[in-house]
């Protein structure tokens, strides 16, 4: 079974205070030029997408620079809903491997903006220390609002953050991962398409 588990982007869509707007534009209708084409604009971290080194570091890897091999492969889902503020603790029996995704059950069409699960410093140097290489999470930041620590902490390690997945509905337990951001050209992330598919 595969999930889906990007957020649908579309003009209107909740998006992180101070982020750019989603915005589509017809360039091209069919009744009158007999093709159909837009544009779009919207930011690089709008809806679910990946964190490049690049966006808290100058000399960090850019979204294009990332390995393929981190973003595709074996992922383990862990559920620790309930729970506002993520510590070490809470993470520390999961036994992270080489990928690792928290869900939460925060849902970005129900919650707030400025309250929302996230994980705390030590948690990220938890995980830091397990060597992992890629951490999803499904909620807006790995960080509460005003703070970027958490975020510093994993992109130093070279952990690639992958943020506001869509869990609902996706029960814990290991997967494949297929996580593809666009290939954009010295940038500091990118919208992605994210599918998970249930291993046996």
């Amino acid at each position: 079974m595969i999930y889906e588990v990007t957020q649908p982007l579309y003009p209107g869509m909740t998006i992180y205070p101070g982020d750019p707007e989603v915005n589509f534009k017809r360039v091209l209708g069919i009744d009158s030029d007999g093709v159909e084409l837009h544009s779009v604009s919207l930011g690089t971290h709008t809806g679910t997408h990946i964190d490049a080194p690049r966006h808290f570091f100058k000399e960090g890897k850019t979204v294009d620079r990332i390995d393929p091999s981190v973003l595709v492969g074996s992922v383990r889902l862990h559920g620790i809903e309930g729970i506002g503020r993520i510590g070490s603790a809470d993470i520390s029996s999961l036994k992270p491997g080489k990928r690792v995704i928290i869900k939460t059950g925060f849902n970005i069409n129900n919650g707030e903006m400025t309250d929302y699960p996230h994980i705390l410093p030590d948690a990220a140097r938890f995980l830091a220390s397990c060597r992992v290489s890629l951490l999803g999470i499904d909620t807006p930041s790995v960080d509460p609002p005003g703070s970027d620590e958490c975020h510093r902490i994993l992109l130093k390690a070279g952990i690639v953050i992958v943020e506001n997945l869509k869990l609902d509905g996706v029960p814990p337990g290991k997967y494949e991962l297929l996580c593809l951001p666009l290939p954009l050209v010295g940038l500091d992330g990118s919208p992605a398409r994210v599918l998970l598919r249930k291993r046996g």
